[in-house]
Order: structure tokens, then C-alpha cells, then sequence
């Protein structure tokens, strides 16, 4: 199984063990990438991946536009969406996770309605380029919003509102569900069959802290068990963060003394190439204690 870890450079990981990537592309196709250089970045991205000898197993929209919020951000969405599809395509990477819409509605049925719409213009775009889109089970005590897409049952009524598509998938987000103390075995197994990617990392229960495995709360045994049992074949896929800084937990500005004599508030790269060891340390030995051969 492919070992791999979620990022938006793939480049600060050259002098690292990791070769397979869960690529943020809404970090990437953005601004003149995503319209007038778009064919650019996609060759740099592809430039990236032969220097390195790496792949995208599995890649990560953008989730920046909320398409429960209103028509205009919806259309808005799908217009990114449908590039980042076609780069999807164009780079080899033949499944995406995506955050379905959250809020802005009255009821949960009312967003059921409005995600099946988004999927829906989708789907098109998705078989021109052979895509999987994986609905991905979120928190309302992330994002302190209600109704949405948050067990196994969420994701499978969602799926069947839209025909059971062979390209609407899932991906199991560990932190996520931890935040909702959810049993990640009885969901993971319901998704037998159309589980295509998951987001492993942990936190302490109360926030989405994305702490690499082991360091918080979130039972492990049980995700791993339950991988095994429904023949998961995507990767083992970190979406873990160590002397980060950034999202989701955000370091305090110092006070006392001018920004710029800061030398500890960005990690240098010494320290970033410690951590993303340590992590491949963490994936590796997870996967080893459940005899799970490491690509």
C-alpha cells in the first residue's frame, strides 16, 4: 500500500522518504494557473512529479467556495471544479476528495438537495476524465455549521441520491469523525466498496487539530482493522501536520519585538524535513504492525 501524505508542494519533500502525494490543487490551479497558465502549471506539476520519481494517488479540491451558500458561489465552484477536473485528467489522478456544501440552509434535507445539484454538475466533467469524487465526512463541531455530510450513512444517502454513479466514491477523514467520538470501524465498513482514499491523522477530540496518528485520541486499531476487512486498496494517506504553525492552529504574533527579527515563527527546513521523518516514521510503523507491505 502506497504510503503517502497530503500537501500543497510537493517540492519541500525532495530530500524526503515520501514519493506519493495527496495534492492539494486548489493551492496550486489558482489565480492566471487556473485560466491563462493553466497548461503551465499543469506541466510543472508533471515536472515535479518526474524529478521527484513521485505520484498523486489521490488528490484534494478546493474548498474555499461553499456551494450551499448561495447560487452565485455555487456556479462560482463549479466553474473552478470543472478545471481542476480537467487537470485531474491532464496529470493522471484518477480520484479527488471534495468538502460537499455545509450551512446555509434550513434543513438537512435542504442540503441533501443542494449537494445533489453540485454533484450532479459534476459528474460529466468527471467521466470525460475518469474521476472519482470522493464525498469526505466532515464535523458540525469543526465548523460549527449544521447538516452536513457527517457518517457513513450521510455519505451513502448522498450517493444514492445520486444514482449509486460509479464515480461517486468516499474518503474517511479519522480527525473528523474523532470530533464526533464516532465508532471509525462500523463507519469505515459501510463503505465497502466505494471507499477510495482517507485522510488519517488525529486530535484529542474537542478540535481538528490534524496531529500526526498516535498523538491524540482517535483508535487506530479500529481504522486499520477495518481498512483490512473491506479490502481498501487507495493509500495510506497522512493529512497530519508537524512544526506547522499554520492551519488549523494558527502560532500568536509576537508583540515585544519587530516581525522581521522573528527566527522561530516559521519552521526552517531543517525542521520541517525532521518532522515529515517523523511522520513517515508513524505511517510506516502503523502499517508494519499490521503487516501492510509499504510502497
Amino acid at each position: 500500500m502506497k504510503l503517502s501524505i497530503a500537501t500543497g508542494s510537493m517540492a519541500d519533500f525532495e530530500n524526503t522518504k515520501f514519493r506519493h502525494f495527496d495534492l492539494t490543487l486548489g493551492g496550486i490551479f489558482v489565480g492566471p494557473y487556473l485560466n491563462e497558465k493553466f497548461d503551465e502549471c499543469v506541466e510543472g506539476v508533471k515536472a515535479t512529479c518526474a524529478r521527484l520519481g513521485a505520484d498523486i494517488p489521490q488528490a484534494h479540491a478546493p474548498y474555499a467556495l461553499n456551494p450551499c451558500k448561495d447560487k452565485e458561489t455555487m456556479e462560482n465552484q463549479i466553474k473552478v471544479m470543472e478545471k481542476i477536473l480537467l487537470a485531474c485528467g491532464k496529470l493522471g489522478v484518477d480520484r479527488i476528495t471534495l468538502h460537499s456544501g455545509f450551512g446555509f440552509s434550513e434543513n438537512k434535507e435542504e442540503m441533501m438537495r443542494k449537494n445533489v445539484e453540485y454533484y450532479k454538475r459534476l459528474i460529466p466533467m468527471a467521466e470525460e476524465n475518469n474521476v472519482t469524487l470522493m464525498i469526505e465526512n466532515i464535523s458540525e463541531e469543526i465548523y460549527h455549521d449544521r447538516f452536513v455530510i457527517e457518517t457513513a450513512d450521510d455519505i451513502l444517502d448522498l450517493r444514492d441520491r445520486l444514482g449509486n454513479h460509479r464515480l461517486i466514491g468516499a474518503c474517511w477523514d479519522s480527525g473528523h469523525a474523532n470530533t464526533k467520538a464516532l465508532d471509525q470501524y462500523e463507519n469505515i465498513t459501510k463503505l465497502k466498496g466505494i471507499l477510495k482514499g482517507v485522510h488519517l491523522h488525529d486530535n484529542h477530540g474537542d478540535t481538528d487539530d490534524h496531529l500526526p496518528p498516535m498523538i491524540g485520541t482517535v483508535n487506530f486499531d479500529d481504522v486499520i482493522n477495518a481498512l483490512l476487512d473491506i479490502n481498501y486498496d487507495g493509500a495510506f494517506n497522512l493529512e497530519s501536520h508537524i512544526f506547522g504553525g499554520g492551519w488549523p492552529n494558527y502560532r500568536r504574533k509576537q508583540s515585544q519585538f519587530n516581525p522581521a527579527e522573528a527566527r522561530l515563527f516559521t519552521p526552517d527546513e531543517t525542521l520541517r524535513h525532521y518532522g515529515y521523518d517523523f511522520m513517515y516514521g508513524v505511517g510506516e510503523h502503523l502499517m508494519k504492525k499490521y503487516n501492510i507491505e509499504v510502497e
